[in-house]
């Protein structure tokens, strides 16, 4: 499969590298520039996806490809500094989920990571 192209950002429109390598691993490529994105992420530590539903949508961008192309993502806080081998596989399974829609199917849509309709 290709690499797919994401940038992470907190609630302040800042980039978030927290989840930098389990991206990489789940087989997608860290950008720092929303235009190179092809998914967005919200995710921030200490909020969760309720409280990023009420902040994100005066912070898109219409000219961003994951915005245009439906492809943003709110993120539940993740233990991403975790050394459980377990949540970290937990973590990496939902960010394959989403960055690869139909190959990947682990059911956390709705429940750790929804979509942000646009």
């Amino acid at each position: 499969m290709e690499k797919v192209h994401v940038i992470c950002l907190n609630s302040k429109n800042e980039l978030n590298t927290r989840l930098k390598n389990l991206v990489e691993a789940a087989g997608g490529v860290m950008q720092i520039d929303p235009l190179e994105a092809q998914v967005l992420i919200y995710e921030e530590a200490g909020k969760g996806m309720l409280e990023l539903m009420g902040i994100v949508p005066g912070m898109l961008q219409k000219e961003w490809p994951s915005v245009t192309y439906n492809r943003v993502y709110l993120l539940d806080d993740q233990e991403v500094s975790s050394t459980d081998p377990q949540v970290l596989v937990a973590a990496m399974e939902d960010l394959a989920e989403l960055m690869y829609p139909g190959y990947f199917v682990f059911g956390n849509e709705g429940r750790t990571w929804t979509a942000f309709g646009v």
